[in-house]
């Protein structure tokens, strides 16, 4: 693996607690084209959040921890298996409904979300209460938000 000087995005975002549209979009774009790279060999990655994002020197971002991904999901295969990140679990998943690469636009949409509030979209102290919030709970979008980003997470 190639040696990533620029640290994960988890302790960047600690460091300036959320970050502008333009940066957010510019490591969302790249997360995209790395997601959609996985997709083409119909792996679905299902553990996007900022400790598993890290940057190279130039600020380019990789992907890591491959350890929760499933290979072999075409188009409209599911897996039903339960992993992930307590706070940005997919519904899906929560559910046990059977999932495939829908997931992963749906964790880049909370690390999206992640990247511009600072915190996870249904953020709560207790691991019942996100569980909750991601069933049920409405998203809250500060007002500060653009409505591209508002439409996109959405």
């Amino acid at each position: 693996m190639d040696y990533c000087s620029g640290g994960d995005l988890s302790f960047h975002l600690k460091r300036e607690k959320s970050f502008q549209e333009p940066k957010a979009r510019a490591y969302l774009a790249e997360i995209v084209l790395a997601l959609e790279e996985l997709h083409s060999h119909d792996i679905i990655y299902r553990d996007l959040k900022p400790d598993n994002i890290v940057l190279d020197g130039n600020g380019h971002v990789m992907l890591t921890d491959f350890g929760l991904s499933k290979q072999g999901i075409k188009n409209h295969r599911h897996t039903y298996s339960f992993c992930g990140s307590v706070a940005y679990l997919p519904p899906e998943i929560l559910n046990k409904q059977g999932h495939g690469k829908a997931v992963d636009w749906y964790l880049a949409g909370t690390l999206l979300y992640e990247m511009l509030v600072g915190y996870p979209p249904y953020y709560a102290k207790s691991k019942d209460a996100i569980f909750s919030n991601i069933r049920s709970a409405p998203l809250p979008f500060p007002h500060t938000m653009g409505k591209q980003a508002k439409n996109l997470i959405s």
